[in-house]
């Protein structure tokens, strides 16, 4: 979409993304969004890869992103929502990520 977010608040709580998709990259996809106006903290965003330039590195760096370089461990992913969902919980505004990391939880147990 070319149009500007008219969101007073973020559509998300946590934004998880590859660098590697069909149409564009994670990157574009993020730079996209904050272009627009998204406005969701992007300490709250991160993307995956096991290639990143440094370019790729420096870009996902400005935009506050977080960066899993794959291989990774889930642990690793569940240690990043609990620390940003615990900074999310202590401004008192819990919404659905409980809910996201109850769901997280359940596909990888089921796929174990």
């Amino acid at each position: 979409s070319t149009e500007d977010c008219t969101k007073c608040c973020p559509c998300a709580d946590f934004i998880l993304t590859d660098n590697h998709m069909p149409k564009m990259t994670g990157l574009d996809f993020l730079e996209h969004r904050k272009e627009r106006g998204c406005q969701l903290n992007f300490a709250r965003v991160a993307i995956m890869s096991g290639n990143l330039s440094n370019e790729e590195v420096a870009r996902a760096q400005i935009l506050g992103c977080h960066i899993f370089n794959k291989p990774f461990s889930i642990d690793a992913m569940y240690l990043w929502l609990d620390e940003n969902l615990e900074k999310k919980l202590n401004r008192g505004s819990a919404s659905k990520s409980s809910a996201v990391l109850r769901i997280m939880q359940q596909m990888v147990k089921s796929s174990n």
